[in-house]
């Protein structure tokens, strides 16, 4: 009938015979201090896996959200991501960070410091790996 977010103190109301649906989301377990849900909390819910949208739906999303993005660095951030999301690496690139990329690449004014940032995000291990297929694409070294 209703539901109240006493975080925001709004209280939201359904018009009569409306369904309400929730929708959650939740990290990978490579990301730190996230942990996988237990037996009785996930036998509450339906769950779905949603995999990284393909690229001209990573570009179109992308261009939308930043339309002053240079064409070509975006399709070499989302040949990045793809990398990314391969058996080789722990991390990968999502969709929100190539966002950020766009984003920090435009305040900033140039691309190093945010494929710095992009590099930082994988693990020691991982990052030397990275930071060679940013140096290839992007023609920037990165630590």
């Amino acid at each position: 009938e209703a539901i109240e977010g006493p975080q925001v103190s709004k209280r939201y109301s359904l018009n009569p015979g409306c369904r309400l649906i929730i929708l959650a989301s939740m990290n990978d377990s490579v990301f730190g201090g996230v942990f996988s849900l237990n037996a009785d909390l996930r036998s509450r819910f339906d769950e779905l896996r949603v995999d990284y949208p393909g690229a001209e739906d990573e570009r179109k999303i992308l261009m939308a959200l930043c339309p002053y993005a240079e064409g070509a660095f975006v399709e070499k951030a989302i040949q990045l991501a793809k990398e990314s999301r391969t058996e080789t690496f722990d991390t990968s690139l999502s969709t929100r960070d190539l966002v950020k990329l766009l984003q920090n690449t435009r305040k900033l004014g140039a691309a190093e410091m945010s494929l710095q940032m992009i590099a930082n995000k994988f693990e020691a291990s991982e990052r030397s790996t990275i930071a060679d297929r940013i140096k290839a694409l992007f023609r920037v070294a990165v630590k």
